[in-house]
């Protein structure tokens, strides 16, 4: 059994780019570039504050090894629509973390891409928890 974790890799972005961070957990490079297909179960799409229970939603999903990917958008504009179709090519399953009550990821993916994401937001408002996203039953 392998259990290599890739590192996380920033993409070097130009000048006036968006910047994001892509994680697989398994496929080897994180880069999206390249002729290997899909590599994830579910890919989670994050910005802001909803990163960090993404993260750690990863890290629980390494110990059990289960085939999951994250794409934390670090900046709005420009939005990166080109690398998440990319990211999407990898992925069976896009989730939308959109803690935001105006959905801004959400409605900014649906408009600019092909994807049509499912959306997690917290329950009961508030911020997304690590539970939400690992104890979720249906990722497959």
């Amino acid at each position: 059994m392998i259990t290599k974790v890739s590192p996380t890799v920033k993409k070097q972005a130009p000048p006036n780019v968006s910047g994001y961070r892509v994680e697989f957990i398994h496929g080897g490079s994180c880069q999206l570039e390249g002729d290997q297909s899909v590599r994830a179960a579910v890919g989670f799409v994050s910005f802001g504050s909803d990163q960090r229970p993404v993260n750690e939603a990863m890290a629980m999903f390494k110990k059990i090894n289960f085939p999951a990917a994250s794409f934390y958008l670090d900046s709005q504009e420009p939005f990166p629509a080109r690398a998440l179709e990319e990211f999407a090519d990898k992925v069976y399953k896009i989730v939308v973390i959109d803690s935001d009550s105006t959905n801004w990821l959400s409605r900014m993916i649906r408009e600019e891409t092909w994807i049509n994401p499912v959306i997690m937001a917290p329950p009961n408002g508030g911020p997304i928890t690590v539970r939400d996203i690992f104890e979720k039953e249906d990722w497959n």
